[in-house]
């Protein structure tokens, strides 16, 4: 999943600026996709790179899209 990710990001684009390893930037991203908060990621993942919780905020709403789902239509159902 990781490879994969790296490569669309990469692909497409998505974090141009690399101040940071997009390694690290894409971990951060699915440690918090997994649900713990951007605050214990950031504080997590310090000792491979120092980063704020508000960053991993900006990287998470940027990479967001890749996670989406697409939704299906829904049938209008109709109840007397």
């Amino acid at each position: 999943m990781l490879q994969q990710l790296l490569e669309l990001v990469r692909r497409k684009n998505i974090l141009r600026w690399n101040l940071k390893r997009v390694e690290v930037k894409s971990i951060a991203v699915i440690l918090y996709y997994a649900g713990i908060s951007f605050r214990k990621t950031s504080k997590f993942l310090k000792d491979f790179e120092k980063f704020s919780h508000k960053s991993l905020k900006l990287w998470y709403h940027k990479i967001a899209n890749l996670f989406a789902s697409t939704r299906k239509d829904k049938r209008c159902v109709a109840i007397r």
